[in-house]
């Protein structure tokens, strides 16, 4: 199979769009290992633990949106039940106003 390598420039550190000050201590050991290690099998152990990193990550980043969307929705069921408790409560009273003007109609205030 041949190999049609049509770009002979090397990649130059300030051609990376990447923020180094960004880059996690554990990328750049894994970038240095890819950049320097001689055979390619320990390359390619490097890539396959970048791909397994990865892929952990994104599981993690999952799972912490999936745990946010739970506890909103929690939060949101707490938030209506106590709305409708209030509204209960709100009700007796206009219901317990109600009765008590019914039953002392002298007590009541008219304009």
């Amino acid at each position: 199979m041949t190999v049609d390598y049509r770009d002979p420039t090397h990649i130059m550190p300030t051609d990376s769009p990447i923020d180094q000050s960004k880059v996690s201590e554990a990328n750049k050991t894994l970038a240095k290992w890819l950049r320097q290690k001689m055979y390619g099998v320990d390359v390619r152990g490097s890539l396959a633990w970048l791909a397994e990193q990865t892929s952990a990550d994104v599981y993690d980043d999952r799972q912490t949106v999936q745990d946010y969307k739970n506890h909103a929705n929690n939060e949101e069921q707490a938030l209506r039940n106590l709305a409708n408790k209030l509204s209960q409560e709100f009700e007796n009273v206009l219901n317990a106003k109600s009765d008590y003007v019914k039953m002392f109609p002298e007590d009541t205030v008219t304009a």
